[in-house]
C-alpha cells in the first residue's frame, strides 16, 4: 500500500483564478491608495488655492504698507525741510502757487 502524499501547506492559498493571496492584497492596496490620492486631490486642491490666494493678498498688503511707509518718511522729511529751510519753503510756495 502506498501512503497518500499530502500537499505541502503554504501561507499563500491559491485562488480560483490562480492568483496567490499576496497579489490580490497588493491589488486592493493599490486601488485603495489611488482612491485616497484622488480624494485627497479633490478635497485639498481648493483649500490649497484658497491659502495661496490668502498668501498673495498678504504679500500685496505688505508691499502696500512698505510703499506707504516710504511715502510717510518722504513727507516727514519734506515737512521738516519746509519748517527749517527758508529757501526750500520759498521754492515750495512758488511751485504751489505757480509763480516764477
Amino acid at each position: 500500500m502506498k501512503l497518500e502524499e499530502k500537499p505541502e501547506e503554504t501561507t499563500e492559498e491559491p485562488q480560483p483564478g490562480g492568483r496567490p493571496v499576496f497579489w490580490l492584497e497588493l491589488y486592493w492596496f493599490a486601488v485603495i491608495m489611488l482612491a485616497g490620492a484622488a480624494l485627497g486631490i479633490v478635497v485639498l486642491a481648493p483649500r490649497l488655492a484658497q491659502y495661496r490666494s490668502s498668501a498673495d493678498i498678504e504679500a500685496e498688503l505688505r508691499e502696500s504698507v512698505a510703499k506707504i511707509q516710504g511715502l510717510e518718511r518722504q513727507y516727514e522729511s519734506a515737512i521738516e525741510a519746509l519748517e527749517t529751510d527758508p529757501f526750500y519753503r520759498d521754492e515750495v510756495i512758488r511751485t504751489v502757487l505757480k509763480l516764477k
